[in-house]
């Protein structure tokens, strides 16, 4: 029996994806929203004109990224768990960027609570979303005491590493979300 996908491709005159066509895919998608992560952050921290910078280093670090582990991936493989890890510290950072761009003066621990919440909402359990409550909560109370001129990017990205830190040692085996995609051979 011939998958699905085969008699798609054949009707449309399409041929499985290359692995370099993969990978340059990946290369440009991570490019674009690298950049616009990294211009977040960049303006948020410097203003304007650091926002360039930061979209040039966000751009390349999640470009190549991404590039770089679409083409030793095989097909149904997630990905490496540190770079996955490193991924959600740059998202924290520019949501975190983009709320201090919405409201500059954001109380650190008002800010960690809601960096830590979405976090936790991203795991899709009750587990996890009080996981991250708390994490944000204690990481936002000690940067405000311990360092309370911390950029509001920085303390994103310490948020969401230590939450999925955190989930990785005391969850361990409970991923953050599993597609349906993933549950199929990869043969169809």
């Amino acid at each position: 029996k011939k998958p699905r996908t085969d008699k798609f491709m054949e009707e449309n005159n399409r041929h499985p994806p290359t692995r370099i066509s993969r990978a340059v895919s990946a290369f440009f998608a991570g490019l674009l929203l690298g950049g616009i992560s990294g211009a977040l952050i960049g303006a948020s921290i410097r203003g304007g004109s650091a926002a360039w910078l930061g979209a040039l280093a966000g751009g390349l670090f999640l470009g190549l990224g991404e590039s770089l582990t679409d083409w030793y991936r095989e097909s149904g493989q997630m990905k490496p768990l540190l770079y996955r890890i490193l991924v959600s510290g740059l998202i924290g950072a520019s949501f975190a960027a983009f709320l201090d761009l919405l409201f500059p003066n954001l109380n650190l621990i008002l800010l960690g609570l809601i960096i830590g919440a979405v976090s936790g909402l991203f795991g899709f359990q009750i587990n996890k979303l009080l996981l991250g409550i708390l994490t944000g909560l204690v990481v936002g109370v000690l940067a405000l005491y311990i360092y309370p001129t911390i950029q509001p990017a920085l303390l994103g990205a310490l948020i969401v590493l230590a939450y999925r830190i955190l989930s990785a040692l005391f969850l361990p085996g409970q991923t953050q979300m599993q597609f349906m995609a993933e549950r199929v051979p990869p043969e169809e």
